[in-house]
């Protein structure tokens, strides 16, 4: 097997390293501190140490949280990125919530990188489907455990350096900026129209793991969410 290089941010960056090999890693990019410590420990280089022997010829990015400049893609022969959101829809940032929020359709992405974002070629995508019940928790869930599963079965063919074939997005889709998701998070409650639409924009920023909608009153900030009861 060759060694693959690894871009790793988050929770599922965390459980990747719990999921490979450590003789088929070359280095861990990582602004995580969990991550490094995580590959420190089972044998795997942080992208800062000095790493022996041949390097990477592929990489693979999982929720790292910044964008590769041309250089660093073109140093790879391919590039894959597992994102959270079925493209073309859900380009750029939080596609979990915009997949509730403007009604698009859910799932995760197995794609090349290139210097877009989020518009490299496409090797396989996975829906997910969505519910009356879901909150953004409840749907980040389930296309976390879909991301899992593209990179359970990839991987293997990833760190044996076959090429996956990848086809050419599709037309359409959508693109949203962090500001886009921060603005509505902060000030969403002012273009609402009624009750029902200020509940169900607390439905899609709920979350077990991150702040929901934010509400100030009297100078005082708080956040709003809504979690499921058994």
């Amino acid at each position: 097997m060759r060694k693959v290089d690894l871009f790793l941010g988050g929770a599922l960056g965390l459980w990747v390293l719990d999921n490979v090999d450590p003789q088929t890693v070359g280095r861990v990019h990582t602004e995580d501190d969990a991550i490094k410590r995580k590959a420190v420990g089972a044998g795997m280089f942080p992208a800062e140490c000095p790493v022996y022997g041949n390097s990477a010829t592929e990489g693979l990015s999982v929720h790292y949280p910044r964008l590769l400049k041309p250089h660093e893609i073109n140093n790879y022969r391919r590039i894959y990125n597992i994102h959270p959101g079925y493209l073309p829809w859900g380009r750029c940032y939080y596609p979990v919530f915009w997949a509730l929020w403007a009604d698009e359709p859910a799932g995760c992405t197995l794609h090349e990188i290139d210097a877009g974002i989020d518009t490299g070629p496409v090797v396989e995508r996975c829906w997910v489907p969505k519910y009356d019940w879901d909150t953004g928790g409840t749907l980040h869930q389930r296309v976390s455990d879909a991301e899992k599963g593209l990179f359970l079965k990839y991987w293997p063919i990833i760190a044996g350096g076959v090429p996956l074939m990848a086809l050419p997005q599709g037309d359409g889709g959508s693109f949203h900026t962090q500001g886009e998701f921060l603005d509505l998070k902060a000030n969403g409650r002012h273009s609402v129209e009624d009750g029902r639409g200020l509940l169900r924009l607390i439905q899609c920023l709920s979350h077990q793991e991150y702040t929901g909608m934010l509400y100030s009153i009297d100078g005082r900030q708080y956040e709003v969410s809504m979690r499921p009861v058994e």
